[in-house]
């Protein structure tokens, strides 16, 4: 009975001994167990806020769209018969509009031209004001609805825009902060230049 009693006073005090004896290693232990513990949390907060990411820019383009190209979404140059094909049309997305009996649920078709290869070197301008590289799309009056767009001021373009040709411009946020900084609310119906 008394060997249980003194057996782990015994112990703790040979580990407390083995400690202050050897102060240096003890230190280096309990830093490389700090250093572990603060890497793994780095790292699945990392990977978490990536998993966020890619879910909010699969949400953004819609959950349940699909979208067709005539050339391949890769990167690297294209092949021959790659190059060679014709872009699609207005009319290939309202083929496809016609002949969705066979896929169920098909409600718009979007046509968009513009940001995958296109459109990337887009200047916009206002006043004294320059925004370099933007990302620009010409898309239909459906495009909002299909891609869950939310518009911080203004409208999106409208069928009748598209009907008559209007000069009409959509801008993002990043855009809108660069062209017009601190001017919330005063932004719709000012004319903006792209590459003019």
């Amino acid at each position: 009975m008394k060997l249980s009693n003194t057996l782990p006073a015994e112990i703790f005090r040979m580990a407390l001994d083995s400690i202050m004896g050897h102060k240096f290693r003890s230190f280096l232990t309990i830093l490389g167990i700090v250093v572990g513990v603060m890497t793994a949390i780095v790292v699945a907060s990392i990977l978490t806020g990536l998993r966020q990411s890619i879910v909010a820019m699969i949400e953004e383009y819609g959950t349940s769209n699909i979208y067709a190209f005539h050339l391949t979404t890769g990167f690297g140059e294209a092949n021959r018969e790659e190059r060679s094909r014709k872009p699609l049309t207005e009319e290939d997305a309202e083929a496809i509009l016609k002949q969705s009996d066979a896929v169920e649920d098909i409600t718009s078709v979007a046509p968009q031209i513009g940001s995958f290869g296109d459109g990337f070197d887009d200047n916009l301008t206002y006043e004294d004001k320059n925004y370099r590289w933007a990302l620009t799309d010409g898309v239909t009056p459906n495009y909002d609805k299909i891609t869950n767009l939310v518009l911080r001021e203004g409208r999106f373009i409208t069928e009748a825009d598209n009907q008559q040709r209007r000069n009409v411009l959509v801008i993002g946020v990043n855009a809108a902060d660069a062209l017009f900084p601190n001017k919330e609310g005063e932004i719709v119906g000012r004319v903006v230049r792209m590459n003019g």
